[in-house]
């Protein structure tokens, strides 16, 4: 049955008069939609919301209104007004919305994309993992770091091995992003495939493996985590101190010589090995990497030391040119028999 606008601004008024009754707001947004005022509506249900934020039927409300706003939005063309809507869309955690989300997850539009993998996270549905992997897989995506997030979020153990997968051959943002969620689930099946990620050739990956063996919580990410103390890169170092610290329970404090990474390396040499090793040999994999990546600075640290070297020897030539030239002796610019004559007159000697 069509309400009339008498009977709507009705129950108006009775819900002005009475403001904690939850069935009439819903009956009054219910009436809003159906006369097409869709912004009353939405006002309606958020009201509701705002007594009982639990109310499925004022969520189905306002996503619903939501959905409209976002294709009023498309059709402006306006990808950060999509944004926006998305991002309200999470804030409101209706899981009925994930399959929606789930669809715009392949948006041209990077920052649409982005918001609907927050959303997802926010949402927390399991039904959503696939597609974030999915999405973590790809290539060309730009949100990889929140698809992360939003698996780590949603924290289904099952992603555990599709996360390691990504993190053997994906792309080198994806590997980073999914070493992220791994070390945000915690779970300790990860802990040697971080630990071979320490040494591979790219710095932020490395950087993303460190800070992911710190959050396992798990000591045996020690001895790894010592080798990497090593890494060329200072932010990787940086991050390796960050997780030892909190792995240990130490603060590894650096002086006005020294630096953190430094102090952790004095630490480890004196307490942190024997008692994180033993009478244990280290971890190979750990060694290895260290041997390269000493290997490496001693390369780099030839190669400058023999530009130092002959940048020097071309500027002493250059400087003892100059003076020759400013001086006068240079070979053949001056010769005996050019001196001046003497004075008639003068003595020769005294």
């Amino acid at each position: 049955m069509a309400l009339t606008e008498r009977d709507i601004l009705a129950l108006k008024l009775r819900a002005e008069l009475e403001p904690g009754n939850v069935p009439l707001l819903l009956e009054l947004g219910e009436a809003y939609e159906r006369a097409g005022l869709a912004e009353a509506a939405s006002h309606s249900y958020q009201r509701v919301l705002a007594l009982d934020p639990e109310n499925p039927l004022a969520r189905r409300g306002r996503l619903r209104h939501f959905c409209r706003a976002y294709v009023e939005a498309a059709a402006r063309g306006d990808g950060y007004e999509r944004a926006a809507i998305v991002h309200q869309v999470g804030e409101l955690g209706d899981h009925t919305a994930t399959t929606w989300l789930v669809g715009l997850l392949d948006d041209g539009e990077p920052v649409v994309c982005q918001k609907a993998a927050e959303a997802l996270g926010k949402i927390g549905h399991r039904a959503a993992v696939p597609a974030l992997i999915r999405l973590l897989r790809s290539d060309e995506a730009c949100a990889w770091w929140q698809a992360a997030e939003a698996v780590a979020a949603i924290g289904d153990r099952a992603a555990v091995a599709p996360l390691l997968n990504v993190l053997s051959r994906g792309s080198p943002n994806a590997r980073a992003a999914a070493a992220h969620a791994l070390g945000l689930l915690g779970d300790p099946a990860a802990l040697a495939p971080l630990a071979d990620v320490l040494a591979q050739a790219d710095a932020p990956l490395r950087r993303a493996a460190a800070t992911a063996l710190g959050q396992l919580r798990d000591t045996s990410c020690v001895p790894f985590l010592a080798a990497a103390l090593d890494d060329p890169d200072p932010e990787t170092r940086a991050a390796t101190v960050a997780s030892l610290e909190a792995l240990v329970g130490h603060r590894f404090r650096g002086s006005i010589l020294s630096t953190a990474d430094r102090a952790a390396r004095r630490w480890w040499d004196k307490n942190g090995r024997f008692r994180h090793w033993g009478r244990r040999a280290p971890p190979q994999a750990a060694l290895a990497a260290r041997r390269r990546r000493q290997d490496r600075d001693d390369r780099r640290a030839l190669v400058v030391g023999a530009a130092a070297a002959l940048f020097a020897i071309l500027g002493l030539v250059g400087i003892a040119a100059f003076l020759s030239i400013v001086l006068g002796i240079a070979p053949g610019s001056r010769s005996g028999h050019d001196a001046p004559p003497r004075r008639p007159g003068t003595a020769s000697s005294r």
